[in-house]
């Protein structure tokens, strides 16, 4: 369980890398950028499940996932916090997200 959790991490880590290294110059970059933030969310949330499933199903100690949880709670505010700065800036600037943007950012969420 504990290298499921690690590899959700290392995942997540690696799409807010990717989504940070998008200069936005374009509403496709912007769509890019805002799949990358969206998939770096739903990794971190995955990450929560496997978490709470270790506590709860393997009997982990709740009390070495404490600090965790706290992390977790800051970076899933901090992220979404940025990717609703983004999507006010780069709307004003090279459009809001469509139906079809937010289709395509949805499909691109693997089932966890």
């Amino acid at each position: 369980m504990a290298y499921k959790i690690a590899d959700l991490i290392n995942d997540f880590h690696g799409f807010v890398q990717i989504a940070n290294e998008i200069e936005v110059r374009s509403h496709a970059e912007f769509v890019e950028r805002h799949k990358y933030q969206t998939l770096a969310i739903a990794f971190l949330k995955a990450s929560d499940v496997k978490m709470t499933l270790a506590v709860d199903v393997m009997k982990a100690s709740a009390n070495k996932l404490e600090f965790w949880a706290g992390q977790y709670n800051d970076t899933l505010r901090q992220l979404q916090g940025w990717r609703n700065k983004d999507e006010k800036r780069y709307a004003e600037k090279y459009g809001s997200l469509t139906e079809d943007d937010k289709t395509q950012i949805e499909r691109s969420i693997p089932i966890l």
